[in-house]
């Protein structure tokens, strides 16, 4: 069993937080999104993965160096495409891999998800699926690609970004799949391929079986600063049960109280990290996360934020309902 992660994307809406570092190097609760998902995987069982990298590869290359280093048991493999070929391209760069695998899980690389892997692993090798998603019912689900399924979960239809009612309740993709080798048989030569239409479709074309997953706890794709700040105060409330974030929690959540701090009512969490520093008459209110190396200056006043880290708040700034990082 091995384990594919996507994380080649530019993260354009995320910019400019994503200028100087790739999507999945962002953090929740100081602990980069990439982090959480190899902490998963690994949890599960799962000691090979596979990480494809585009943009700052380089950076994603060196952040997997030093997780091996720390977990020698730990085999991770960062290729780094020239040209983006898709979501699904990263099949076609480790196809080694996944040919070599009875079973590969792949994993969006800015997917914050609770899920126990083994079990979806489980589920795709007990339905005698080719290729399983993991699924989420939601709203507003034309954002996403839509995903049709009979009550045991063979799926019979998969459209990609559809035009639906807002309003209405429709099962989509949350961007983690398991799939068989051959699977790679039917993927689309196309020189740009994504899941639904490039592998899913052309296999239900197949009469080839699709399992859909539900997803039974939290998930959100982070792919805009709002998402970004959510999932940080989701993670702060203990709403998120991440196998890696309850460590986090468990000894960095707290009611922040120094002089730093002058609540006027009873406030949320603040989570402060690594070497943060809040100076004397500054103001934070919670929820706020202010990551490791980072600094609020007197006369600041931070509220409902989330401060990256090496963050830097000038005396007098006020940040709220906001996400600041190292360059603004």
């Amino acid at each position: 069993m091995s384990a594919l992660i996507l994380a080649a994307g530019r993260g354009g809406r995320l910019r400019p937080f994503t200028d100087s570092s790739p999507k999945p190097l962002l953090t929740i609760l100081d602990c980069p999104l990439l982090a959480l998902i190899i902490a998963d995987l690994f949890q599960a069982g799962i000691t090979r993965i596979g990480i494809n990298a585009s943009y700052l590869g380089s950076h994603i290359a060196r952040f997997a160096h030093s997780v091996e280093r720390q977990y020698p048991a730990l085999k991770l493999d960062v290729r780094i495409e020239d040209q983006l070929s898709g979501p699904a391209g990263a099949l076609r760069a480790f196809r080694d891999v996944v040919r070599s695998s009875d079973v590969t899980i792949v994993v969006s690389g800015d997917a914050l998800i609770e899920l126990d892997f083994a079990g979806l692993v489980e589920r795709h090798v007990a339905t005698g699926a080719i290729f399983s998603v993991v699924t989420k019912a939601m709203t507003r689900a034309g954002r996403f690609g839509v995903v049709d399924s009979e009550p045991g979960g063979r799926v019979v239809a998969w459209r990609e970004k559809p035009e639906i009612d807002d309003a209405e309740m429709r099962s989509v993709s949350c961007g983690v799949y398991a799939l068989a080798p051959k699977a790679l048989d039917v993927l689309s030569t196309a020189t740009v391929v994504d899941f639904g239409p490039d592998l899913a479709v052309p296999l239900l074309r197949r009469g080839g079986r699709i399992t859909s997953i539900p997803a039974r706890g939290y998930w959100t794709d982070i792919g805009s600063p709002d998402a970004l700040l959510e999932a940080n105060f989701a993670a702060l409330r203990g709403e998120i049960d991440v196998g890696a974030l309850r460590s986090i929690a468990a000894g960095g959540i707290a009611r922040y109280r120094t002089e730093a701090v002058i609540p006027a009512v009873e406030q949320e969490p603040v989570f402060l990290g690594r070497l943060a520093r809040l100076d004397p008459g500054s103001v934070v209110l919670g929820p706020t996360v202010i990551g490791s190396g980072s600094h609020v200056a007197s006369l600041a006043h931070v509220e409902r934020s989330l401060l990256l880290p090496g963050c830097r708040i000038a005396g007098g700034d006020v940040v709220i309902d906001r996400v600041r990082g190292p360059s603004g």
